[in-house]
This record gives structure tokens, C-alpha cells and sequence, in this order.
């Protein structure tokens, strides 16, 4: 009996809408019933598609952060090859250039790296200087000092290198 009244209900439905103003002119026009249909088709299609973009992306960028922090807690923070911490941090940055974990985490490396440059400084290895402060501004573009710190450092090596070269042997 309830499934009698559902058909009867639907049935009485379909009739008020094939029989109003909208579905009178829908009925006098597949090609437009057609059209309306492709592009819910296409838009149900195209979020389908941006969000698997979306998964696969966040996917990547968390595997990213997590190669970084496994290199981080084994101290490798930046070298030769692209499987260091630096490295995993940027490309988790170009996949999602605002998100904090990543940039509290380059911030933090940032910070790292000025420390290791001033204590080369101090040593008065300018060019291992150069390297990290080189290496902060690869973390974060942003600070000024460390800009300035190396070029400081750059000019000491040259001056030091130009220095070495015209001594005689």
C-alpha cells in the first residue's frame, strides 16, 4: 500500500511539472533538455575533478612536510642532491604556497641557518658563511639582514680570493 501511494504521489509530480509553463517548453525543446544536462554532466564532472586534484595534492604536500621533518630530526638540513630537508620544505611550499606548516618550518630552518653563518663568520670561514646564509634566503626570501649578510660575506670572498691570486707562488 505504501509503495501504491509513493508511485501515485510521483506520478502526480511528474505531471504537475510536465504540465507547467517550464516543463511545456522544456518538453517542445530536447536540444535544450540535452544542453542543460551536458553541462551538469561536465560540472559534476569538473568537481570531481578538482577535488581529486585537491586530495592528490594535499597527498603530496604531506608527504613533503614529513620527508622534511624526518630529514630535519636527522640533521639534514641542506646538501648535495634533493632529498634534504631545505629541499622537501620548497617543494611543499610551491604546492601550497600559504600553508604554515610549511613556513613555520622554513622560518625555523631560516633562523638555523643565519645561527650556522654568524658562527662561520666569527670563525672567519666566509665562504661556509656565504653557503648558509644562502641557504636562509632560499627558506625565506623575505629577510632583509640575511640579504645583507651575504653580501657582506660575497665581497669577503672575492677581496680573499683576488688577494690569493696575486700573491706570487
Amino acid at each position: 500500500a505504501g509503495d501504491e501511494a509513493l508511485g501515485r504521489e510521483w506520478r502526480a509530480a511528474k505531471r504537475r511539472v510536465l504540465t507547467s509553463g517550464a516543463g511545456t517548453r522544456l518538453a517542445r525543446r530536447p536540444g535544450l533538455v540535452r544542453a542543460v544536462l551536458a553541462v551538469l554532466l561536465l560540472a559534476a564532472g569538473a568537481g570531481g575533478f578538482l577535488g581529486f586534484t585537491a586530495l592528490r595534492t594535499e597527498a603530496s604536500y604531506a608527504r613533503e612536510v614529513s620527508l622534511a621533518d624526518e630529514r630535519i630530526a636527522a640533521g639534514q638540513l641542506v646538501g648535495p642532491g634533493e632529498d634534504d630537508a631545505l629541499d622537501h620544505l620548497l617543494l611543499a611550499r610551491d604546492l601550497k604556497p600559504s600553508d604554515p606548516r610549511a613556513l613555520s618550518r622554513l622560518a625555523s630552518l631560516a633562523t638555523r641557518f643565519e645561527e650556522l653563518g654568524d658562527a662561520a663568520k666569527v670563525r672567519g670561514d666566509e665562504a661556509e658563511a656565504a653557503v648558509h646564509f644562502q641557504a636562509a634566503l632560499s627558506a625565506d626570501p623575505g629577510r632583509t639582514s640575511v640579504a645583507a649578510k651575504l653580501r657582506v660575506a660575497e665581497e669577503q670572498v672575492k677581496t680573499r680570493s683576488a688577494q690569493q691570486t696575486r700573491r706570487p707562488p
